[in-house]
């Protein structure tokens, strides 16, 4: 086995279901031992408010306007938000156990 590299198995089994560097310790396993990262939400600015998405469904958006790191007590996305100047919309995916994903940021229109 190389170095820096561990065997990623199923729970319950003694059978590989593939490698994954050292550097992945402590992922969410999903589904049976996929190891997956929490996707970075794409953010636009489009008539004065800002549109988010992800690409990978089953995640929830949340995000704050006050300068604040988005947490599972953040308000969730569901429509573009509107930008005042001087905001910063901060927002992050949440896993159904609240796990989050990397920050995006948005200022809004300048003065």
């Amino acid at each position: 086995m190389k170095p820096g590299v561990e065997r990623v198995t199923r729970p319950g089994t003694a059978s590989p279901t593939g490698w994954a560097s050292a550097s992945c310790r402590g992922s969410t396993v999903f589904l049976g031992g996929v190891l997956y990262r929490v996707p970075v939400p794409g953010l636009k600015m489009k008539d004065g408010a800002a549109h988010a998405n992800l690409d990978t469904p089953g995640f929830v958006l949340r995000y704050t306007l006050d300068g604040s790191d988005p947490d599972t007590a953040a308000s969730t996305y569901a429509e573009p938000v509107p930008l005042a100047v001087g905001q910063l919309l901060k927002i992050a995916a949440f896993t159904t156990t609240g796990r989050r994903g990397r920050i995006a940021c948005l200022p809004g229109p300048a003065a």
